[in-house]
């Protein structure tokens, strides 16, 4: 029986030292091979270090690139939460960041995923655009979707930080948790506010040059909204991570594509491999057939 009761731990602890290792080649990988692109990276890599110096995060462009100035636009707490990979060469830290996002992405699938195929699942998610996206642009997508591994009172927190991302998650908070989770949404509101004063304000008042270029629902909000609210309704009725994930990027007017990860492994919950090869490959169709590659 003691036998018994301490190999779920053995296992717990077999885990995360297989995870570890995993972590570490991949970002080994990713530091040796650099991918090209990471302009976004470059953002919250300056954004992360201005915290580590003190220096404001909002009113004033975070780096330049081409012809554009690129502006920090995500609460404080997310640059905080960067300061570890900003104490790191630029190389470095984007290499973690990419790394992460796999290993996210995998245990993000693994913990929906209630069907016995999970690595071919896992290899059309590797495939997909919006994680293709999120490495070559060096977006923070899947860290933002790792929240829901994060006690329930920390959702509206994450839904906070990216609500393109996780939106739906607020609104999933179960009833027994909400005076908790008021206070934990008030402490940190409260304490980024002693920090950074009226930061929403600023984060809105900035320029977003960039805002209609990148967004998929340009032309087309809301007429996207009823479609996320079904989903959402749904996700809280049945108490659905998937579904709650799924809604957020058709509730917000803003979203890209790589704001699409959570509701593509959603999807492929769903769906078999076949299915999801299907759907992969349609998907992959329309955006060559976009950029007028035929």
């Amino acid at each position: 029986m003691s036998r018994l009761k301490g190999a779920p731990g053995a296992e717990r602890k077999r885990a995360f030292l297989v995870g570890t290792l995993v972590l570490a080649i991949l970002v080994l990988l990713f530091a040796w091979v650099p991918l090209p692109g990471g302009d976004d990276w470059a953002v919250f890599y300056v954004a992360a270090r201005r915290v580590l110096m003190g220096f404001p995060l909002y009113g004033e462009p975070i780096v330049r690139l081409s012809h554009y100035d690129y502006y920090y636009y995500n609460p404080p707490w997310l640059a905080m939460s960067l300061m570890p990979l900003a104490l790191l060469p630029f190389r470095w830290g984007r290499a973690v960041l990419s790394a992460s996002t796999l290993l996210l992405a995998a245990l993000l699938l693994r913990r929906w995923e209630k069907s016995p195929y999970g690595p071919p699942k896992m290899i059309l998610v590797l495939l997909s655009p919006p994680m293709i996206y999120l490495l070559r642009n060096g977006q923070v997508d899947a860290l933002v979707l790792g929240g829901v591994f994060l006690p329930v009172e920390f959702w509206p927190l994450v839904a906070l930080t990216k609500p393109q991302v996780a939106f739906g998650l607020a609104l999933g908070v179960p009833r027994p948790y909400w005076r908790r989770t008021a206070l934990v949404m008030a402490g940190f509101l409260l304490l980024s506010g002693l920090f950074w004063g009226n930061w929403l304000v600023a984060l809105v008042q900035q320029p977003a040059p960039l805002a209609n270029e990148s967004n998929l629902w340009f032309g087309l909000w809301p007429l996207q909204v009823p479609i996320g609210l079904t989903l959402l309704w749904l996700g809280i009725r049945h108490k659905d991570e998937r579904l709650l994930v799924a809604s957020s990027p058709l509730l917000a007017p803003y979203a890209s594509t790589h704001s699409l990860l959570g509701p593509w492994i959603a999807l492929l919950t769903w769906l078999s491999p076949a299915q999801g090869t299907i759907a992969l490959l349609t998907w992959w169709g329309a955006i060559i057939y976009r950029l007028n590659l035929f």
